[in-house]
């Protein structure tokens, strides 16, 4: 898949993004090698990144919105060989003087085989092993010069499908990420955040990504400069919160109680089925942690009959329709889908809104001795009857 960038449509004002560029220009006159991302969701510009790299060294700042406005700081040395030697991250408040201690700071280094982490917030210190090995690449949300670290790693391992061990600061075990090569300036990269499109030039320099159907959903897009600290005080002003809320829905549909708990993505501007949830492949039904479905008792849902208990909700969205996939597995991350622990799948009935709506939202309508489940956002709406039995 070829990746074109899409137009960059920013909205953390017109003021501060002038500021960031500018100064950024300004910074770039002084001769110091850099390059810039600017990394949204839909409408909404949700980070920033500027960093520096040399043969041994890598060194940026990412100005991040969400849940709430922070300055993260990263230093990543390698020896001669490409192999990684010490990584360190420093996060800090906007605005607030150097001199303060820092929200958080974590070191990773190296004993054999084993990375050794560090973190340290407030007065307390956390150490985590993991058996990495110095081949191993830092990953980072939001955090798009290690991907392309990544990139430039794979294309210089050659082949034209790869795999590169990363590792997030604190992270247990290693991750490891697929490069595969579709054409001559895109790749697709197999990620813990799921498959996201990257197009590079001939040098694997990151020009742009692209992640429809991924858990981060973003849309990054170089920049020649910024300047993140002005960017990070306006992010302060204007923190995006979480970007997709826990919301809990109870109602009870006869003698029985149901409860169901579900993130809560928003459109932010976007086109939601047949891209961000993209058809014809299962859907965690929401956001971040799995949907959870409890019935104190049996239920039939759209014909079919479901004992009392604790499933996970997962769907089937296409352009003809849409199936309800109840899984007897539980407490999951939402892209963990075991199909083999399905219990049933279920016919719904799809309907078109007449308005977008612009937060998924789940609804419980009880009605005599049932009642209906709803799934809607953006142009469309699915439900099923239940019946308690």
């Amino acid at each position: 898949m070829h990746v074109t960038p899409r137009s960059i449509t920013i909205t953390v004002g017109a003021a501060a993004i002038a500021l960031a560029l500018f100064g950024g220009a300004l910074h770039a006159q002084r001769g110091t090698q850099q390059g810039a991302f600017l990394i949204r969701i839909g409408n909404d510009t949700i980070a920033a990144e500027q960093f520096t790299r040399t043969p041994t060294l890598l060194t940026g700042d990412n100005a991040i919105r969400t849940p709430r406005a922070y300055l993260r700081h990263y230093t990543a040395a390698f020896d001669r060989q490409g192999r990684l030697t010490r990584y360190e991250v420093t996060v800090r408040v906007p605005g607030r003087p150097e001199s303060d201690p820092p929200v958080q700071h974590a070191t990773m280094t190296f004993r054999g085989d084993t990375a050794v982490v560090e973190l340290r917030t407030g007065d307390s210190t956390r150490t985590v092993r993991a058996v990495a090995g110095q081949e191993v690449l830092p990953l980072m949300n939001y955090g798009y010069a290690s991907f392309e670290t990544i990139i430039q790693r794979a294309l210089r391992m050659g082949g034209d499908s790869v795999v590169v061990s990363t590792l997030f600061m604190g992270a247990p075990t290693t991750n490891p990420v697929g490069v595969k090569r579709v054409t001559r300036d895109s790749l697709v990269m197999d990620t813990p955040f799921g498959i996201v499109y990257a197009r590079v030039d001939a040098d694997g320099r990151l020009l742009a990504l692209d992640s429809p159907g991924s858990t981060e959903q973003v849309i990054v897009t170089r920049v020649p400069t910024l300047d993140v600290n002005a960017l990070a005080l306006h992010f302060s002003q204007h923190p995006l919160g979480t970007l997709s809320p826990r919301d809990t829905v109870r109602a009870t549909f006869g003698e029985a109680q149901l409860l169901i708990d579900y993130g809560r993505p928003r459109k932010r501007g976007r086109v939601v089925f047949g891209n961000v949830v993209p058809f014809d492949t299962w859907w965690r039904t929401g956001a971040n942690a799995a949907t959870t479905f409890v019935t104190d008792h049996d239920l039939v849902i759209g014909g079919t009959p479901v004992p009392k208990g604790t499933y996970t909700l997962f769907s089937l969205p296409s352009r003809s329709g849409w199936t309800l996939i109840i899984n007897k597995k539980t407490g999951e991350w939402g892209t963990e889908y075991d199909s083999t622990a399905d219990l049933a799948h279920i016919d719904m009935q799809v309907t078109m809104r007449s308005e977008p709506l612009e937060q998924f939202t789940i609804t419980l309508e009880p009605s005599g001795n049932g009642g209906t489940l709803r799934l809607a956002w953006d142009d469309r709406e699915a439900s099923v009857p239940i019946e308690v039995r």
